[in-house]
């Protein structure tokens, strides 16, 4: 468990048994996960804090802004610690024993909490499923690609944790992880759909978890101001290499004449994915000072490795959903990108 590696490298160096028995033995935890975290990395944090709770544990359950508002309902009564940088120079939780990062291992991605755990990484556990990361944020790390979400990796190691069965699970520990699973998934529709996800997700229904209840409240609860930014993403679609790549833009004006948020423009990158010529989708989206570009990838025959293109833009994620920060205007990025998947922009 306290192996270490020389020199570090993005693998698995610990069983989630391993993880559950050193999480048994402590006291004191932050559970953390990537800045605006999304229903993966909501669900597989929010759920370990509540087991660890029943166990009479202290947990410091912090997310880093920007929080998606309509994952709101899904906190319940769950204190939370809603962070920003200077949350992190005076932290108002107590030093840890442990500090576990779910569904991220990117400095990146941390954000502002990356020189809190990079200080700690003796004491940081990393639990993961992209194919990619820093593995120096800790000493002890659990890895696998082929996991469809974060959420599963939780589940087990929670099953581990408790002695429960899955299916035995509380409503309240079920309900997130079906929540992160669903959704990484793009509610079962996307290639990453794996029979291992499908039996655990019949498995946390079993236990309580209300997955109509989750869908109207997560997807079904949108601001008139998506549908708005949805129509100006649409009339900024753009096909290249005959209709095989469709990109999108999303200016800073985009955002205020529509009345939208950054979260309001979650899932819009898939609606070219209906074209059935399209085997590549990118949304880019400007933000102060860079674009945010978001690829996803159909599966199947000719199906384009979007996380060697995003890893060439020094970004990465998974073969078929990855994305990237580009330090470049628009116009500048969309060309980056383009030449990324191997198209010259006309």
């Amino acid at each position: 468990m306290s192996a270490t590696d020389t020199p570090a490298t993005w693998a698995t160096n610990a069983t989630l048994e391993q993880i559950a028995s050193t999480l048994a033995s402590e006291q004191r935890f932050v559970l953390l996960t990537h800045a605006k975290p999304d229903g993966d990395a909501i669900g597989s944090t929010l759920a370990l804090a509540r087991a660890l709770r029943t166990m009479g544990k202290d947990v410091s359950l912090v997310y880093i802004a920007p929080w998606p508002e309509r994952f709101r309902a899904v906190l319940g009564s769950t204190p939370v610690v809603h962070a920003s940088a200077e949350t992190f120079a005076n932290p108002p939780f107590e030093e840890p024993d442990v500090i576990v990062v779910l569904d991220t291992g990117s400095r990146s991605q941390l954000d502002c909490a990356c020189g809190y755990v990079e200080a700690r990484a003796d004491k940081a556990i990393i639990i993961d499923h992209h194919a990619h990361g820093d593995p120096e944020l800790a000493r002890t790390r659990h890895v696998d690609p082929t996991a469809a979400a974060a959420c599963v990796l939780a589940a087990y190691l929670i099953a581990a944790l408790t002695g429960d069965a899955i299916n035995s699970f509380p409503r309240e520990v079920a309900e997130p992880l079906f929540l992160g699973c669903a959704t990484d998934t793009g509610w079962f529709k996307h290639p990453n759909v794996s029979p291992r996800c499908l039996r655990l997700c019949a498995d946390l229904l079993e236990a309580g978890a209300n997955h109509d209840e989750l869908f109207r409240t997560t997807e079904q609860n949108d601001p008139a101001s998506r549908l708005l930014l949805m129509r100006r993403a649409l009339d900024s679609l753009t096909f290249h290499d005959g209709r095989r790549i469709a990109v999108m833009t999303l200016t800073h004006a985009d955002f205020e004449e529509s009345g939208a948020g950054p979260d309001d423009s979650g899932g819009l990158i898939d609606l070219p994915k209906s074209v059935g010529e399209v085997r590549v989708s990118v949304l880019l989206t400007e933000r102060d000072g860079l674009t945010k570009a978001s690829f996803r990838s159909k599966a199947g025959e000719g199906a384009v490795d979007v996380n060697a293109a995003a890893q060439s833009l020094n970004g990465g994620g998974h073969k078929h959903a990855a994305g990237a920060k580009i330090h470049a205007p628009l116009d500048i990025a969309k060309a980056a990108v383009l030449g990324a998947l191997g198209i010259e922009p006309s």
